[in-house]
């Protein structure tokens, strides 16, 4: 991966940066990870779902302050759920193609999964600027 120093794990395996949970709800996070653990933002969102903000909420105020700081240089994906099955998700991400099938999605797309659905699907977080 370009500008990721040779032995680096990576922003995902980081508790606060790449994940994050506790009895509120939980987080994740993908992307340019060595950037986007200077931010700790999956413990951010999961502190301001504790606050009572719901998991969209909370995800787009993560991403819009990481992209705000960073210039909108920075390449993130983020999901949250809370403890009612609510979920939400932001990205700075504008597309992405599946490299596996070649599908190309306008957006970050992430599966959904609760009691209320018989299957997952696919849903997609679109950028806000």
């Amino acid at each position: 991966m370009p500008k990721k120093h040779y032995g680096r794990v990576g922003d995902s395996a980081l508790p606060g940066s790449g994940l994050y949970a506790n009895e509120f709800g939980a987080a994740c996070c993908s992307g340019d990870g060595d950037e986007i653990l200077k931010f700790c933002p999956a413990f951010h969102a999961v502190h301001l779902m504790s606050s009572g903000m719901t998991p969209q909420h909370a995800c787009e105020e993560v991403v819009e302050s990481i992209r705000t700081k960073t210039e909108n240089t920075i390449e993130i994906g983020m999901i949250a759920a809370n403890v009612k099955g609510e979920f939400g998700a932001s990205t700075t991400v504008k597309s992405w193609t599946d490299p596996l099938t070649g599908s190309k999605y306008q957006g970050f797309p992430y599966v959904v999964m609760t009691s209320a659905k018989q299957q997952p699907i696919i849903a997609l977080a679109e950028v806000k600027l």
